[in-house]
Order: C-alpha cells, then structure tokens, then sequence
C-alpha cells in the first residue's frame, strides 16, 4: 500500500499507475542543471577563445596550413610560415585536430565503386566530397608544427603515432616535424627506435638524423640500430650519426673495447660513416688520442685505423703512440702503422710529418728504428704487431 503525501510536499510524487513513488529533491537537480549548463558555456567560451587564438589576419591556422601542402621549404620564408611564427603554441590545438583527422567513411565507399557510377554522378560527387583530401591535411598539419618549432612540444604524442601512418606522406612530414621539436621529441624517437615496427623503428631514426646535432643524446640509441636485423634501419641509423657528428663520438669508441665481435664491427662502420667532410671526427679522434684515460687513448687509434687515413697529423699520432706506456695502446699504436704503411714510407708525407714531429732523418727511417725498439717490447703482442709492421713497410718501402 501506498501513502500519498501532502501536495505541499515538495520533496515527492504521487503514485501513479502503480509505480512506487521515487523521492526527487528539486533543489539538488537545478544545481547539477546549473553547474551543467555553466561547464558547458565554460567550454564553448574557451572552444571561442582557442579559435580566435589559432586566426591570424582573418584565417584560420587550418587555412594557414594548407598552404605548405603544394610547396614547403622550411629554410624559406612565406606568409603562411610568418603567421604560424605569430600564433605559435595557440595554433597547436587546432593543427593537432587536424593532423589526427580521418577520411570520412563514405569516402572509400566512393572510390571503390566510383567506376561503376555514371560519369556525369562520379564528377558532381567528386567535386562536391574531393576525396583524397584528408592526406594533404595531415600533411600540411606536420608541416606546419615543424614550423611552431620547439613551442609545439605538446603534439609530440600525435606525431609518434603518425610515424606509422600506411601512407609514407605522412610518415616522412611527421619525421621531419618531429626532428624540429626540441628535446621533447628527442627523447621520444629514442624510445620508439626499439619498437617492433620496423617502419616505424626505421622513420624514427630517420627523424633523429634529420634532427642533426641536436639528437646526441640519442646516440646510444642511433648505435644499437647499427645492430638492427633489418638492413633498411641499419642504413638509417649510419646516416643518422653521420649527422649527428663528433658529438656521437665517444658512444661509438665505448664499442671498441667490447668482447662482442658484431658492436666492434658496427662501430667500425658507424665511424667510417661519421667521418665526413670537414673532418670532424678525425679531429676528436685525434684529441682523444692524447685523453688521460688509456682505454680512450687505445679506443681512437682503434677508430683512426678503421678510417685509414693518410694524413700525416694521423702517422704523426701514431708514432707518438708507439711510446705509449700502455702496452694495448703501443700494441694499437704498432698495427695502426702497419695499416698506415704506405704513408709512412711516401716521400712527400713523410717529409712534413717528420718535420711535424721534429725528427731529423727520413720519417721511415724514424719509423722502423721505433719499431725495432718495440721488438723487445715485454709484452708479446706488442712485439708480433711490431714485427707485422716492420715488414709491411719494408713491402711498401720504394728503396
């Protein structure tokens, strides 16, 4: 049985059709409906806001951006590159949108059945959905974050999951945006250089590469791809430290000093990479050569052999080495001569390398008188590479 209540009661309803009388407190609903309605005016006022935020002489950044679909060069300048330079962060909302933006479905229901369709309907239907059209977006989008720069930090996330995006427009306009956003993005195609996508294990540490010297702290990370299975990223990963330069140095030398034959021989070939015009990186090798520590000093002749060079500031290292008073440095020392051996017995070079060392007499003949020192060397290993060189300068030797 049902007790109806007063109709002054405010706080309940009457039984009706048998249904049990549910309690409502007025009061309590209109304020969530106050709240409710005062969060949403909230939100359409910042959805205003950040509007207003992302327009610049009247258009709006999504506008902006399709400008760098048809011709982009981030070195020049242009009107679209100077508004995304005013507006900065305020535009990242909206080119996040549409960086994350879709093809609508209808679209890829037209264009399988679009030959089926009579011409005149497949042209009104083209003209009025222009399919195709969601690409261009999302690649205008990447490009234009690569122009807000290091302030667009916040679609670091949106970028890294379109760096796996199945058309390769994408995955390369991301790729260079990422590469212009700061340590954020550093740090971030580090991690994804392990993932177990190879695509995008290989456009990540393309990215890092085209992030130049500011992607050395992710140097370890660029080595350890040498070692990858797939050759693609192998490739990648050679390019990218050659980019990165001196600064990646010293992560490549640690290699050398490894048990693991497969890191010595990918070190090898990371530094054969890195060493590019200007020289840089035999100029680390060759400071590094004079380093406190015996390990550095041995892992740098290791590396300028791996290079085989001839310039006579290298012999000239390689001869001071060879009084080294480490015996894996005198023994490094002795088999980077043995490598060098043609230089050391060429006329011209030898010449200027003896007077940069301020010998007097014929650098060769300096040369093997040092090495026939070292065959009495108390250190066996010294004493065979010594015997190796000596003979491989003699086969060498014009006299």
């Amino acid at each position: 049985m049902f007790v109806a209540r007063s109709p002054n009661d405010a706080t309940s309803i009457r039984p009706i059709f048998g249904v049990s009388c549910c309690r409502v407190n007025y009061r309590f609903l209109l304020i969530v409906l106050a709240i409710a309605a005062l969060g949403i005016a909230v939100a359409l006022v910042n959805q205003k806001r950040s509007y207003q935020l992302a327009v610049y002489r009247d258009r709006h950044a999504s506008e902006w951006a399709a400008d760098f679909h048809p011709n982009f060069d981030p070195r020049g300048t242009n009107e679209a590159m100077q508004a995304f330079k005013v507006m900065g962060s305020n535009a990242v909302p909206a080119l996040r949108s549409l960086l994350n933006s879709r093809a609508p479905f209808y679209e890829k229901t037209l264009l399988q059945n679009a030959r089926r369709l009579p011409l005149g309907t497949r042209r009104y239907l083209f003209d009025k959905i222009k399919p195709g059209q969601s690409v261009a977006r999302r690649i205008s989008a990447a490009r234009a974050l690569s122009v807000i720069g290091a302030s667009a930090h916040e679609a670091v996330p949106d970028l890294i999951v379109a760096l796996k995006d199945p058309a390769g427009e994408i995955r390369w306009a991301a790729a260079q945006a990422l590469a212009r956003l700061g340590d954020h993005a550093i740090s971030a195609l580090a991690a994804t250089t392990t993932n177990e996508n190879v695509t995008l294990r290989q456009t990540a540490v393309y990215a890092l590469g085209e992030a130049g010297t500011n992607a050395a702290p992710a140097a370890a990370a660029l080595f350890d791809c040498v070692l990858d299975t797939n050759e693609s990223v192998q490739a990648s990963a050679l390019y990218s430290l050659s980019r990165i330069g001196p600064a990646g140095v010293p992560i490549v030398l640690a290699a050398f000093s490894t048990d693991d034959p497969a890191r010595r021989v990918a070190a090898a070939k990371a530094i054969q990479a890195m060493n590019r015009p200007p020289r840089q990186v035999t100029r680390t090798l060759l400071e590094f050569a004079t380093n406190a520590s015996p390990t550095v000093r041995l892992q740098s002749l290791e590396a300028l052999q791996v290079l085989r060079l001839k310039y006579p500031y290298v012999v000239a290292t390689y001869f001071r080495a060879l009084n080294d008073l480490d015996p894996d440095v005198r023994c490094a020392a002795a088999r980077a001569m043995s490598a060098a051996a043609g230089s050391a017995t060429n006329i011209a070079l030898g010449e200027f390398t003896a007077r940069t060392l301020g010998l007097s007499g014929t650098l060769e003949s300096n040369i093997v008188a040092k090495l026939n020192g070292l065959l009495a060397d108390p250190e066996p290993s010294v004493r065979t590479a010594a015997q190796r060189a000596l003979k491989d300068i003699q086969t060498t030797s014009p006299n």
